[in-house]
């Protein structure tokens, strides 16, 4: 049969299946966009429109797992200890990658049938985007050829991958499109960068500079890790661009169960919440006060806006100096590596 995608990801099938799919409806439709954004280039992308598929027919699972907040720490953490480094990737056109496991047919898309075939549709084998499994299948197929390597994923995080080779240890980092590597052996790293873009579309983008919010900076003793960005990309969002700078994540005098009246916007104040509990990553001074904040989202009402000083307190340190290491997370080498846990009492007794 004759294929209509240069990856081998689709063919052509006879016009029986057409006139079948236009009387029954069942064909999925595929309309193209014309991307605005000029941080990189111009593209136009085919999309499947996905909501006409059916659960069960057309697709099973759609679930696709992402890298926990806790793993991102302890890679970057384990990097600084051992002064590893950080390579960043970036897979391009990532949900065109992944391999379908149902059969999915698709009509041709509207200016782009071919004149030799203009009553087939089209069976794809890989994946497109739109499609409600696309997210799960380039997970799995990503997955199948690491394994191929000899990585294994981790029991904590299914987006963690290890590869253990004698001395050679490397750990992989999986959050869609974006991938981290580190290790003692850059050698092997070297190699597994050139192996992944036999397989995939690959961009090196060098060491890691941004990723999902946090600005990376390598020191000579460490690295340097803040929010400043996603930060004021926050503020101006919630129009608090100008709030009153504060010394206190909270007001002292907030009490939960106290009636209070109801508040203005409700999706603006778990908006607020949600991203400031993101902003703990490099800010572990306000977690306190953003479980308690996230507590409120249960009673009847929630507290008011100006309650809630952790912008403030924030918006004061986007004016510090480019290292304000007071403020943000700095990660050096210790003497000894040791994971500790411990509980805070306040904490639990939020919820007694």
């Amino acid at each position: 049969m004759k294929v209509f995608r240069f990856d081998g990801g689709g063919e052509f099938c006879n016009n029986y299946l057409q006139s079948f799919f236009e009387s029954k409806g069942n064909a999925i439709d595929v309309f193209t966009t014309n991307a605005s954004t000029p941080l990189a280039r111009h593209k136009a992308r085919l999309v499947a429109k996905g909501y006409h598929q059916v659960h069960g027919f057309d697709f099973d699972e759609t679930v696709s797992p992402v890298v926990k907040k806790p793993t991102i720490q302890i890679i970057l953490a384990l990097a600084a200890q051992y002064s590893w480094s950080l390579t960043q990737l970036d897979v391009k056109n990532v949900f065109l990658h992944g391999i379908l496991q149902e059969t999915v047919y698709m009509s041709q898309p509207t200016a782009f049938q071919d004149k030799t075939c203009p009553n087939h549709v089209c069976l794809l084998h890989k994946s497109l985007y739109g499609l409600k499994q696309a997210p799960r299948a380039w997970f799995e197929s990503f997955t199948s050829y690491l394994f191929t390597l000899g990585f294994v994923v981790s029991n904590a995080d299914p987006s963690l991958f290890i590869r253990s080779v004698g001395s050679s240890l490397t750990y992989l980092l999986l959050y869609v499109d974006d991938i981290i590597v580190t290790g003692p052996d850059s050698s092997y790293i070297s190699l597994l960068k050139t192996q992944l873009a036999l397989e995939f579309q690959i961009s090196d983008l060098g060491p890691l500079k941004y990723f999902l919010g946090l600005k990376i900076h390598s020191l000579p003793n460490g690295l340097f890790v803040n929010q400043v960005k996603y930060l004021n990309d926050l503020l101006h969002t919630s129009r608090m661009i100008s709030a009153k700078s504060c010394t206190r994540p909270m007001s002292p005098s907030l009490d939960l169960y106290t009636t209070a009246p109801p508040f203005n916007d409700s999706s603006l104040y778990r908006k607020l919440v949600g991203s400031l509990q993101y902003l703990t990553f490099t800010r572990p001074d306000i977690a306190f006060s953003m479980i308690l904040l996230t507590y409120a989202l249960s009673l009847d009402s929630l507290p008011s806006l100006a309650q809630i000083q952790s912008p403030g307190l924030l918006e004061s340190n986007l004016q510090s100096p480019v290292f304000p290491q007071k403020q943000n997370i700095v990660l050096s080498p210790l003497l000894l590596l040791i994971f500790t846990g411990y509980s805070n009492f306040s904490v639990i007794s939020v919820f007694l």
